[in-house]
């Protein structure tokens, strides 16, 4: 029986370094785990449980990135951009080292989930002001 060979790269050649990088694609898998498994749903859990209680006309405090009592905004917010951010990078590096979209059912529900993260960013920023 013949071997099979993967079609999954474990080296590219980068060019602008202009030398071969080993590729370790179990940092790719504890990235992507990381982000989407730990961080996203931290962040979802610091404004679910940690905002103060709503009046009748929303939180009537004024947003200040500087005042302490907005920690558990700044989390959900800052911190999932970070996530986004994080996992862009993670899809970008997939796709320079695997020299291309595989279209792979892994790659297509990955980049699915990246963009659907990132439409989340999108729609936060022409959402309006709630309460107040």
């Amino acid at each position: 029986m013949a071997e099979q060979m993967s079609h999954i790269p474990d080296e590219v050649y980068l060019e602008f370094l202009g030398q071969t990088v080993e590729i370790h694609w179990d940092l790719h898998a504890i990235l992507m785990a990381t982000i989407w498994i730990i961080l996203v749903p931290l962040c979802i859990i610091a404004i679910r449980f940690f905002k103060p209680k709503p009046t009748e006309r929303g939180v009537l405090d004024k947003i200040n990135v500087r005042d302490p009592q907005w920690w558990w905004f700044h989390a959900h917010k800052f911190g999932l951009y970070f996530c986004i951010a994080l996992s862009l990078v993670g899809v970008i590096v997939a796709i320079v080292v695997s020299k291309g979209f595989s279209g792979t059912v892994h790659s297509v529900f990955g980049i699915l989930t990246v963009i659907f993260g990132c439409l989340q960013v999108i729609s936060s920023w022409v959402r309006g002001r709630h309460g107040g």
